[in-house]
């Protein structure tokens, strides 16, 4: 034997690669070793190695590391075996004589799953698992959510106040549709009749025997539900009435007699006429004056002395 072979035989008969696989006696080293039959077999077809690594889709150098049976340069001796085999069959090459030449896969210690078993835990550090709340609550935080909640409030507010506004207008107009605005202190004018004559008849003098004396009564008047027409005791025109009405325009007309009963609270239509008595004085408020003919006991009352804003209230004694 020469110092070569005793050498290659040294080599082959106990040799564990780096891998920690052991290598089949006399694969590694020797001219029928595996590396060496895909070699020839990939040069006796005439492909370049770079070819073949395309065609394979592995980098160029693990198909060297496997022609020069430099298994520790592969991962391990599956992947070793895998690409022999992917080898042989582009190169039509049986597989067996090329696989029992590569280090056995039984033989390869696996010794990653005894690693970090008795590794200490290390418990993951409770900054890192916080709440949400944790940091929510923290002063700076709760400052800027304040602040936000303070400029939210300024802007929506100015509209917030004018629907209030608006709502409180509509409640108002809803509770008394027909009444129109009145001053807060009007003059009164207090028609006081002069006691005619015991003529039977029951003629009355003229309204310039009549003694007018204003006062100053409250403008706050209890407004009621509005009446019927046809409730009214005396809706139809009556010669005979104390007060009668002529509306030339729509205007509304309330009268309260000495009781506080509320005998008339009407809207008058244009053209439209209406009368009233009963227990004096009788207090009257007629909205748009202007709209409305009054005759006092038959006689005409002229509305221009007590209307003030377009509203005029008058006693009738």
């Amino acid at each position: 034997m020469s110092k070569d072979e005793a050498v290659l035989h040294a080599q082959s008969g106990a040799a564990v690669n780096d891998s920690g696989s052991r290598v089949n006696p006399g694969a590694a080293g020797q001219p029928g070793a595996a590396g060496a039959l895909l070699r020839e077999a990939r040069q006796s077809q005439g492909l370049d190695i770079a070819t073949l690594a395309a065609l394979l889709k592995v980098p160029v150098h693990k198909l060297e590391a496997l022609e020069q049976d430099r298994f520790d340069l592969l991962p391990d001796p599956v992947f070793a075996r895998a690409l022999a085999s992917s080898m042989c069959r582009v190169l039509k090459l049986d597989p067996a004589p090329v696989l029992h030449r590569l280090p056995a896969i039984t033989a390869f210690k696996v010794t990653s799953q005894n690693r970090g078993i008795n590794t200490p835990f290390r418990a993951r550090s409770g900054r890192h698992a916080a709440p949400l709340w944790s940091h929510i609550s923290r002063p700076a935080v709760l400052v800027g959510l304040a602040l936000l909640l303070g400029a939210l409030v300024l802007v929506f507010l100015p509209a917030i106040q004018q629907e209030f506004a608006r709502y409180r207008q509509n409640g108002r107009a809803a509770v008394n549709p027909g009444q129109l605005a009145e001053p807060a202190s009007v003059t009164t004018t207090v028609i006081t009749p002069v006691p005619g004559s015991s003529d039977a008849s029951g003629a009355v003098p003229g309204p310039s025997s009549s003694i007018l004396t204003p006062v100053d009564v409250p403008a706050a008047i209890a407004s009621v539900p509005e009446t019927s027409p046809n409730a009214l005791p005396a809706a139809d025109v009556n010669s005979d009435a104390a007060i009668t009405f002529s509306a030339k325009r729509a205007s509304r007309i309330k009268v309260t007699d000495a009781k506080g009963t509320v005998i008339m609270d009407r809207a008058l239509r244009a053209a439209e006429s209406a009368s009233v008595s009963g227990a004096v004085p009788l207090a009257v408020v007629v909205n748009r004056a202007d709209a409305v003919q009054v005759q006092v006991r038959s006689q005409a009352f002229d509305l221009a002395g007590v209307t003030r804003n377009n509203v005029a209230r008058f006693e009738v004694k």
